[in-house]
């Protein structure tokens, strides 16, 4: 965090830009920088909300959590289903890496702060819906989670 801090910003200055989470999704969006080469994106956290399990397509990169603790469940396919393989807990002030196709979702436990970049642009992410057993590619707009509106959903696959 003390990178953030030398450059000028700290969870407060961030916090602003970002403040209130929309409470019908697990999170709001705000897009820092976007190039085709990066994305950066601050994330205001509904407390108690899960985002969907969703990877970022052929993006990696990292996750800051700037305010309040989080909870991350990673996933992985076993005989055809998509099934819980792991979780960790991310303490405010922590940071975690974000691999390639890797499939997870998160909760805050309370009205969080997380910066997240991504190498290259997150572009293509897959959210994964287990109660209609389907993959949805959502447009780049879209968050980690089913998306309502139709022309948020760029494709659909449904699972075996």
């Amino acid at each position: 965090m003390a990178l953030f801090r030398e450059a000028g910003y700290d969870s407060a200055a961030l916090a602003k830009i970002n403040g209130m989470a929309d409470p019908s999704y697990p999170y709001s969006r705000a897009v820092l920088s976007a190039s085709p080469e990066c994305e950066v994106m601050l994330a205001r956290w509904s407390g108690g909300r899960t985002c969907a399990p969703h990877d970022h397509g052929a993006s990696s990169g990292w996750v800051f959590y700037l305010e309040e603790d989080f909870e991350e469940q990673g996933y992985e396919w076993r005989a055809g289903e998509l099934a819980p393989a792991w979780t960790a807990v991310h303490l405010a002030g922590s940071y975690t890496e974000v691999r390639e196709q890797e499939i997870h979702s998160c909760v805050c436990r309370g009205s969080g702060l997380s910066l997240h970049i991504y190498f290259p642009r997150i572009a293509n992410m897959r959210v994964f819906d287990f109660d209609e057993r389907r993959t949805i590619t959502v447009a780049d707009d879209c968050g980690a989670w089913i998306p309502d509106r139709a022309e948020q959903r760029k494709q659909e696959e449904t699972w075996q």
